[in-house]
């Protein structure tokens, strides 16, 4: 796979903003389901809490787009004074990353 060093950088911008939050490998659902659990609700309560999440969703999705689309050109910005040598120091750091992870 042939990458862009502005594609390895905002790889790594993504790799480092997800593991500054702690996420872990289980999913919303998941989540919510432990939430639930431990909150002790009802029926009614979880449908009320799911309607809101819906009715936020599209907005928050988009809120997303827009998020990725800034940290695209902030990077696309930082990637433009990097030197050919800074370049392939970053590259190799974020294979370094990539590589620890698995």
């Amino acid at each position: 796979m042939n990458l862009s060093l502005k594609n390895i950088a905002y790889i790594a911008l993504f790799v480092t903003s997800v593991s500054a939050f702690g996420q872990t490998n289980q999913s919303n659902e998941q989540k919510f389901e432990k939430f639930k659990k431990e909150m002790d609700l009802t029926d009614a309560q979880v449908l009320k809490i799911k309607a809101i999440k819906d009715k936020y969703n599209p907005e928050k999705a988009e809120l997303k787009r827009k998020l990725n689309d800034l940290r695209k050109r902030e990077l696309e910005e930082i990637d433009d004074i990097y030197t050919p040598e800074q370049k392939a120091k970053l590259k190799a750091i974020i294979e370094k990353h990539k590589a620890q992870k698995k």
